[in-house]
């Protein structure tokens, strides 16, 4: 799964900051908009031939590692498994907090989480 989610970049430059797939002007919220929409893996590689399928595979596992409970801090989008709202993290990461003091405060987080946590905010 860390190689999957290696794919999703962000950088301010591109797309003005959401996460893309790798590098490319393709966002992680345009993908996984054509298959909320019903469009089929098969027919996203098509009309998008430089993406590949760990591409799309790396587009769901992102969206697997958030949760949203009613039971879980009031339904806040969290890590899947904790009680870290995404919203924490974004505002950590906006102050400059790095990933990896990220990790050291939250142990039981993983940088794949942090940039699942980019993802999501960047679809919404």
């Amino acid at each position: 799964m860390p190689e999957l989610l290696a794919r999703i970049t962000v950088d301010p430059q591109r797309m003005h900051g959401r996460p893309c797939i790798r590098n490319l002007r393709i966002t992680v919220a345009e993908v996984l908009g054509l298959l909320s929409a019903g469009q089929s893996r098969e027919s996203v590689l098509q009309d998008y031939p430089y993406l590949e399928e760990a591409d799309i595979d790396a587009v769901l596992a992102c969206r697997e590692r958030i949760e949203i409970n009613p039971e879980i801090m009031a339904g806040k989008p969290v890590i899947r498994g904790t009680r870290t709202p995404i919203e924490l993290l974004l505002r950590m990461l906006a102050a400059g907090v790095s990933d990896e003091a990220i990790v050291a405060e939250y142990p039981r987080l993983t940088v794949d989480d942090i940039r699942a946590a980019q993802a999501f905010a960047g679809n919404y």
